[in-house]
């Protein structure tokens, strides 16, 4: 992808207006196309300015469980507090050993960055109402390169959008779809986990907690409405009137969908098992937008192809763009002659066959 269009998309997914652990998530991903980087993380920061929660691009459980459960163990206060008080003067540090003496000996290093092999480090500062709401952490490996000066501008240049979508109004979703995330949970008759996959341990974790809460240690508990359903199960098939086994919970990281059913043993000494289904979906808008940047449109194509399918005016796209009447026109002609449609429901089709493609 090129860098100017790696910074569109960036730009563009901070307006989506999306819930915070829904965009951090996305984020994490999406910088590595204008920042090369992996493993990336993003820490939380409470009103204290002390670490309250964690959203990293992928779980790797005991590094976790070693930085949400023994925090002081691996970051202790005092340097908890001389990092923030830089961080008041500097948006951007690229060097580690300089917030920390002999950090690659610490075990936040060898408990925490070493499992991710995290060693090169670009930590910037994302400000909320002007106080230090949380750290971006951009991450290379040890055999990698270091970041570059280069690399500390176009994060300065992100951060200002960054900050937009973490701190504007987020409307609430009613619109979900499939995220293609489909997994199976292992009960008892009781309702007790016997079984789970590592993705559906995940999933489930997902649905319990949005975020990795620090200090929890972030055990994974077992939803009231998962016994629940599994009562109704049971209360079904003794005749009782009991509502479906199925139950809809909802959070910033989507919506999950719990379903029960009886499954049936192969041996006639097994005792019965509940199987759940979760089944994860997100916020459309998200599978819409990860579908129009399949269509190799403009940055400006994209913005109106995206308001199109969101149904809104042309008349209110050259407000929201803020661009005249006459120029919207002019791109929404140029957007379905590139796409090869007539009408907005023509587009609307096109793009639903593009989100099953993703």
């Amino acid at each position: 992808m090129k860098p100017s269009r790696a910074l569109a998309h960036v730009r563009q997914l901070c307006c989506l207006g999306l819930a915070r652990e829904t965009l951090i998530a996305e984020l994490l991903t999406a910088v590595q196309a204008v920042i090369p980087s992996t493993a990336n993380i993003f820490v939380g920061l409470g009103q204290d300015g002390l670490p309250c929660d964690v959203i990293p691009e992928f779980v790797i459980p005991e590094a976790l469980a070693a930085f949400t459960a023994d925090l002081p163990r691996v970051f202790p206060p005092l340097m908890l507090t001389k990092n923030l008080a830089i961080f008041q003067s500097q948006r951007i540090m690229d060097d580690p050993a300089g917030l920390w003496e002999n950090f690659y000996h610490s075990d936040l290093y060898n408990l925490v960055w070493r499992p991710y092999d995290q060693y090169h480090c670009l930590q910037a500062v994302v400000r909320d109402e002007r106080r230090p709401g949380g750290l971006l952490h951009l991450f290379r490996g040890r055999y990698s390169t270091a970041f570059s000066s280069e690399d500390k501008v176009l994060l300065e240049r992100l951060l200002i959008y960054i900050e937009h979508g973490l701190q504007a109004a987020v409307p609430a979703m009613t619109d979900y779809a499939d995220s293609g995330r489909n997994e199976m949970l292992i009960l008892d008759a009781q309702g007790a986990l016997l079984h789970a996959s590592a993705a559906a341990r995940e999933l489930l974790a997902l649905a319990c907690f949005p975020t990795y809460r620090i200090g929890t240690g972030n055990a994974l508990p077992l939803p009231p409405e998962l016994e629940q359903i599994c009562r109704n199960l049971q209360g079904i098939f003794l005749g009782r009137n009991a509502p479906p086994p199925v139950v809809q919970h909802v959070n910033p990281r989507g919506r999950f969908i719990l379903r029960a059913h009886w499954l049936d043993p192969l041996r006639p000494a097994a005792g019965k098992l509940i199987g759940v289904t979760i089944q994860h979906q997100e916020p459309a808008v998200l599978q819409t937008w990860r579908a129009i940047r399949q269509l190799r449109l403009s940055p400006v194509q994209m913005e109106v192809c995206l308001l199109l399918a969101q149904d809104h005016s042309q008349e209110a796209i050259g407000q929201r763009l803020n661009i005249k009447p006459t120029t919207v026109k002019d791109h929404v002609r140029k957007l379905y002659d590139k796409l090869g449609v007539g009408r907005r429901d023509e587009l609307t089709a096109r793009l639903a066959v593009a989100r099953a493609l993703c």
